[in-house]
């Protein structure tokens, strides 16, 4: 159960963060849905 709740709250800030297209379009290496869930994987953690 910790795991969909988890899950759901990576998944929030990965799709308002993938909107954000042009500053995703500057940054040093391609970055898509996985790579910036996974920035916020271990930031979760904190909450």
């Amino acid at each position: 159960m910790a795991d969909k709740r988890d899950r759901g709250a990576v998944e929030a800030p990965t799709g308002k963060a993938f909107a954000q297209k042009r500053r995703l379009d500057n940054a040093p290496c391609p970055l898509g849905r996985d790579p910036l869930a996974g920035l916020f994987r271990p930031a979760m953690r904190h909450w």
